[in-house]
């Protein structure tokens, strides 16, 4: 599963996380400075040049997105690393997302709507959503505030199309199960749960399997790995269209490079199979995978 990475800012995190002077507050190139008489703050670059003035109640740099965020009248606002303005000090709520190749930028004026901005400040969502929680390749899961409840969130694109509503299927969007970063082929699904099973989508919101899945893990060129109970022995790998490819009776099951698969039995034995699921050796297997020490089997 991505790595989304989510940062909180409210009005108290300035306070808590880093205070204008100290060293949270510096970049490799950048440091922020008080006004001495209006005792304000802004941020001079390594020669010291004023590069954002002095206007600010509050400057932080923040280590982790590498970005400027500043404070005036209460509201937050956002700069570059190199003191480009991406977003006026006008809301309550800013929070960074993560993509794959893709960062976004989620905004709120009274924590009640939410919309999108990308790193240019661009608007992609109107505030109008009671909450944007995670947001992968131009699909965004949103919802309320209350991540648990049911009956209350939409997967929908950048143009704000539906393409999958709990309120339709009848149990609770759970997220998208992602294709793998390293060879990705740009197929990803969604799942959804229900009575603690999970049923697979395709990201145009077609349902691929019924809710009888205890889990679904990831997927890599068009095959999803999952399980059907939590207890082991039980992990098998279908297709995109909800065909089993290898059977459901493993320990383990992966996909690796041109989608062929290991699968682990509870005793330790390793099985090979190509991405229809035809049994090949483990010396085949190991010349698929030998140019790519990131997916090494020994």
């Amino acid at each position: 599963m991505k790595t989304v990475l989510v940062i909180l800012f409210v009005c108290h995190a300035f306070l808590c996380i880093a205070q204008p002077g100290d060293l949270y507050s510096k970049s490799n190139s950048f440091i922020d400075f008080k006004d001495a008489k209006t005792k304000l703050f802004g941020f001079k670059n390594a020669k010291g040049k004023i590069v954002v003035p002095a206007i600010y109640s509050e400057v932080s740099f923040e280590t982790t997105w590498a970005k400027w965020t500043v404070k005036k009248d209460s509201m937050i606002g956002l700069y570059a690393l190199d003191g480009t303005l991406i977003l006026q000090p006008l809301y309550r709520w800013i929070e960074p997302h993560y993509d794959m190749d893709k960062e976004y930028i989620v905004v709120s004026k009274d924590f009640r709507n939410y919309g999108l901005t990308d790193l240019k400040g661009k608007k992609l969502l109107d505030l109008k959503y009671p909450r944007i929680l995670d947001i992968y390749k131009n699909l965004l899961l949103v919802g309320e505030s209350n991540r648990d409840s049911i009956y209350n969130k939409m997967i929908i694109d950048t143009l704000q199309n539906v393409i999958l509503d709990e309120k339709i299927i009848h149990a609770e969007i759970y997220g998208f199960v992602e294709d793998h970063f390293y060879d990705s082929t740009g197929n990803f699904y969604l799942q959804a749960i229900k009575n603690e099973k999970f049923a697979l989508f395709a990201n145009t919101g077609r349902q691929i399997s019924d809710f009888i899945y205890a889990g679904l893990s990831r997927s890599r060129r068009s095959l999803i790995m999952g399980r059907l109970s939590r207890n082991g022995g039980n992990c098998g790998i279908i297709d995109q269209n909800n065909k089993t490819i290898i059977p459901f009776k493993y320990s383990f099951a992966g996909v690796f490079d041109n989608g062929s698969i290991r699968a682990d039995t509870e005793e330790g034995q390793s099985f090979y199979f190509n991405s229809e699921g035809k049994t090949i050796s483990e010396e085949e297997f190991k010349v698929i995978n030998v140019n790519h020490p990131y997916w090494k089997t020994n």
